[in-house]
């Protein structure tokens, strides 16, 4: 059998199908990421700020002074950085704040690429945008700059705040990328010693060098005494027993982060004189899992100067440490720090093999998750080292592409978290967890904001309605109005009905703000008008939940009868429908007559060639809870597949937390969790899994893709698969058949379809046609590019986009055209636009290209680039999925 009018897919900057397709495509957007560093202003900041009113008050008067700029400065020691960021902390009302503490205490922060990394991820949350795709030092400080203009017209009232610039470690300095001429609605506080002066490379013009914005910050004298203490314990140490000499080098080699525990282990010494050495004034404690830091960028700079013989194998000890953690599978009590310290540490020292080592370890990955609850730390490693290598000479396309798998294996395993997971969490009291997991499941090519706002309205489930709106502006601006007016209908239900008002009017505000789609914007007014008209009628007595179906005991032999009967014929999708509600009702009353085993083999009922149906068996694991068969609810939750059984679980802790009982609620909320995730076993998705097959069959290395061929269909089977996944099975399966791999073949097409005869079958098998084009050729888009990117669809203006960057290369502006091509808004289309244009360019550019792709799209797009360029990165795949 012959296809055609199939066509050749040649869509680069869109979407592209050819072949037989059977499934929905569905775009979607870039996550919005979530900035953790109020974190870290929290490890700098004093637990009370004594005797600042005056200077906090001066603050605040600034955030609304005609004035742009403010310089504090003060000698070392002065109290710049504990009055900063107890500001950052506790800002005016109506003002927003984003902030970058310059400190070499804390490995990673006292440069101008961690300045710009920092305030990108804050700003990017601020406005509900994702991040740039690539942050060269060609586009980053241009970002940069135009995300703090938007940033600064979305907030009306924007600080910028920089403390420590006189700390800046930068070839290139911070100072010069401060706004010269700052936009409407932002100012900038920057503190500082007087010396080192201004750095050579801020323009005369700039506002930083006008002496009238200087404010002079006079000493704390509680600080001029924490300092004669700290330095002279400083000196009492360098010159004290190999204890002290050790801990003191440990923590200035680490970086910091170190506790009592870990310096316990590393030194071998009793816990008690680590205990005695680290209460020197030279140490700051700081709670959670930051550790120990020295308590001041001064004697840091002291300490690594008169350390400075001894640091190569102090960092040498700290290198066997990790290894003999990692030699164990990094077991539960592995230290924090190096789940979380120790890399950073690496990347300000340059270790390239190391962080390659720590960002590609499984094992390490998995810990970190069941400490934290979610992935972004994870994934921060592997976006950190897989820009390290972009920037290098020769890209390494082998150790990019390694990263590139495991950056896949982490955003896939959150994408399938149970439906109401996050919230449950918050039910049980732990929200740490809860947001964690609700950010994770945003994360990924198919993230989902609903988690979020679950957890947004069990936030305010509690009175929390300040906390529940903050929580909502991590969201993308057309999500906003949707999530608010969803809170307003938690506090209409509690009778909280002027906060109700007040959340509908911040819904309606955000609903008036989404500019360019009048659409989305219509449909936001429907939800605000449905959540005034809530705040109107007030409270609702609540509805109650079914406990029984509708069929009295008598009847209950005949309705299992018809519904085992109506299940064997269910074909049609309106018949499937009612069987549905059928076996629902069916399985209510069974619980409700005292027969849950009954109603267990009624819910396992599924039409032909079917899969069960979800809503029967939440509505089973519902009734069984409701009716107290606690025991035999968890026992239907084990016979399910594990994504199922997933669901199955989360049904059951949320009805424990309701019901007060927390601690088995949270027992079985971490099962849920652990068979969710990733409903393949750890495995990675079909879909990328299929596309190394095709690459190997495509190099002529059969005996390596067949093994490939059980991967997948395990996958499948257990539901770890994308909605589009049968195009590339299709694609798989026939060229499978035509290496004589007639076994996998089969096994995959009845997979696709059991019918043997049916059209999928007969592609799988027939000869392999000169591609045709079964449509017109796509006319190329002939604006420039302002018309290309007032588009309002992705879709379009990816397209377009792509038809402007050709044309630019045509012409011989490659640098232009790469530049358009970055702006593509499709992280698939941007990528597939990039490896196009590089095919037109020399070896090494090509490379960079294939690299860059690696950094932020799925790896399996720039695959066949990279078998061309670089073979043996095909078995580095199969390694790294094995």
């Amino acid at each position: 059998m012959e296809v055609h009018g199939s066509g050749a897919a040649t869509a680069v900057g869109g979407v592209a199908i050819s072949g037989v397709n059977t499934a929905p495509i569905t775009v979607h957007p870039p996550a919005v990421p979530r900035s953790d560093y109020l974190e870290q202003v929290r490890r700098i900041a004093p637990s009370d700020l004594r005797e600042r009113e005056p200077e906090l008050a001066g603050l605040a008067a600034f955030c609304f002074a005609d004035a742009a700029y403010a310089w504090w400065r003060g000698e070392a020691w002065a109290g710049k950085s504990a009055l900063l960021s107890w500001f950052v902390l506790h800002p005016p009302e109506g003002v927003r704040v984003v902030s970058f503490f310059v400190t070499a205490r804390f490995a990673g922060q006292s440069d101008r690429v961690a300045f710009a990394e920092v305030l990108l991820e804050q700003l990017a949350e601020l406005l509900g945008e994702p991040l740039p795709p690539l942050l060269t030092e060609s586009t980053r400080d241009a970002h940069l700059l135009g995300m703090l203009s938007r940033a600064s017209a979305h907030c009306g009232r924007l600080v910028l705040v920089v403390d420590g610039l006189d700390e800046d470690r930068g070839a290139h300095s911070i100072a010069a990328l401060l706004p010269a001429r700052p936009p409407q609605g932002l100012r900038v506080v920057v503190a500082g010693r007087p010396n080192p002066p201004i750095p050579p490379d801020v323009p005369d013009e700039h506002p930083l060098r006008d002496p009238a914005i200087v404010r002079e910050l006079s000493p704390s004298p509680f600080a001029d005494v924490v300092r004669a203490d700290a330095h002279r314990d400083l000196k009492r140490l360098l010159h004290g027993d190999p204890l002290e000499r050790a801990v003191l080098g440990l923590l200035t080699a680490s970086g910091g982060g170190l506790r009592e525990a870990d310096l316990t282990e590393l030194t071998g010494a009793e816990s008690w004189r680590v205990a005695e050495a680290l209460a020197a004034r030279t140490f700051s404690p700081r709670s959670g899992p930051a550790g120990y830091v020295l308590a001041h960028e001064e004697l840091a700079r002291q300490a690594t100067r008169y350390l400075e013989a001894s640091l190569p194998d102090l960092h040498r000890r700290l290198h066997a440490w990790a290894g003999a953690y990692r030699a164990r599978g990094w077991p539960p009590g592995t230290p924090d720090y190096l789940l979380y310290g120790y890399f950073h540490r690496l990347r300000s020292l340059g270790d390239t093999g190391r962080m390659l080592s720590c960002a590609t370890d499984r094992p390490r990955h998995d810990r970190m998750l069941e400490h934290s609850g979610g992935d972004i730390a994870a994934l921060t490693e592997v976006d950190a080292t897989l820009s390290l290598l972009l920037a290098a000479a020769g890209p390494d396309l082998r150790a990019m592409a390694r990263l590139a798998v495991e950056r896949t294996r982490l955003l896939h395993r959150n994408e399938h978290l149970p439906p109401g997971l996050p919230a449950v969490w918050e039910l049980i009291g732990n929200r740490p967890r809860a947001l964690a997991l609700a950010r994770a499941a945003q994360m990924g090519e198919h993230g989902t904001h609903h988690q979020l706002v679950m957890v947004a309205e069990r936030i305010a489930g509690r009175g929390e309605y300040d906390a529940a709106a903050e929580l909502v502006t991590q969201l993308r601006p057309i999500r906003r109005p949707f999530a608010l007016c969803r809170v307003a209908h938690v506090a209409v239900r509690r009778g909280d009905l002027t906060a109700a008002a007040e959340l509908v009017a911040a819904a309606s505000a955000a609903a008036e703000a989404l500019a360019g789609d009048t659409w989305l914007r219509t449909e936001a007014r429907k939800w605000v008008e449905q959540a005034t008209e809530a705040v109107r009628a007030g409270p609702r007595p609540a509805r109650r939940r079914p406990g029984g179906g509708s069929h009295p005991a008598t009847d209950l032999d005949d309705a299992v009868a018809a519904v085992t009967e109506l299940a064997a014929t269910a074909f049609d999708e309106e018949t499937r429908l009612y069987l549905e509600y059928a076996l629902a009702d069916v399985v209510r009353s069974l619980v409700a007559a005292g027969d849950p085993a009954r109603a267990v083999t009624v819910a396992g009922l599924t039409p032909p060639h079917g899969r069960s149906l979800e809503s029967v068996r939440l509505t089973l694991i519902d009734t069984l809870m409701q009716h107290g068969h606690v025991e035999q609810a968890e026992a239907y939750a084990g016979m399910l597949p594990p994504r199922h059984a997933a669901q199955a679980r989360t049904a059951i802790a949320f009805h424990l937390a309701d019901a007060g009982d927390f601690e088995r609620a949270a027992t079985i909320a971490h099962e849920a969790e652990r068979t969710g995730r990733d409903p393949a076993g750890g495995d990675h998705p079909a879909e990328p899994v299929a596309a190394l097959a095709l690459a190997l069959l495509d190099a002529g290395r059969c005996e390596d893709a067949t093994p490939l061929v059980g991967r997948i269909l395990g996958a499948l089977h257990r539901g770890a698969a994308g909605h589009d996944h049968e195009r590339i099975l299709i694609r798989l399966a026939g060229a499978l058949h035509e290496s004589g791999a007639r076994a996998e073949s089969d096994a995959i097409g009845n997979f696709l379809d059991p019918d043997p005869n049916s059209l999928i079958r007969r592609v799988i098998t027939a000869p392999v046609p000169a591609p045709r084009s079964g449509r017109p050729p796509r006319e190329p888009f002939t604006g420039d590019l302002e018309a290309a990117q007032r588009l309002e669809l992705p879709e379009e203006r990816s397209l377009a986009l792509y038809d402007v960057a050709a044309a630019l290369l045509e012409a011989g502006r490659t640098d232009q055209a790469l530049d358009v091509a970055r702006l593509i808004p499709i992280d698939s289309a941007r990528a597939r636009a990039l490896l196009k244009l590089g095919e037109r360019l020399p070896g090494p550019m090509r490379r960079r290209l294939i690299g860059e792709s690696l950094t932020f799209a799925r790896w399996e797009i720039a695959l066949h680039h990279l078998a061309e360029e670089e073979p043996q990165a095909l078995t580095v795949l199969l390694e790294e999925l094995r």
